[in-house]
């Protein structure tokens, strides 16, 4: 994530690096999430819905089903690419 002071849902469900934190075993990526979280506390809340939706966890998400069919097939082309 870049360094900017708020950051919504969407800016993490469209960031390269926290899609292959959650969605894969990049060891890189997994502890740069966990720095920017302890140097950013505030964003654990917003963090946990996006992990949510990541893994197909939420039954809450307020997002559109044409939305989530676009970001699924995002989420599978960037994971193909590593």
């Amino acid at each position: 994530m870049n360094a900017k002071l708020k950051y919504d849902i969407n800016d993490y469900l469209t960031d390269d690096d926290f899609i292959l934190a959650i969605v894969s075993n990049d060891q890189n990526k997994i502890e740069k999430l966990e720095e920017f979280i302890k140097l950013h506390p505030q964003e654990i809340e917003v963090i946990e819905q996006a992990k949510d939706i990541l893994l197909g966890r939420s039954e809450t998400s307020t997002m559109p089903d044409g939305e989530k069919l676009a970001l699924k097939q995002g989420i599978l082309k960037i994971i193909e690419l590593v």
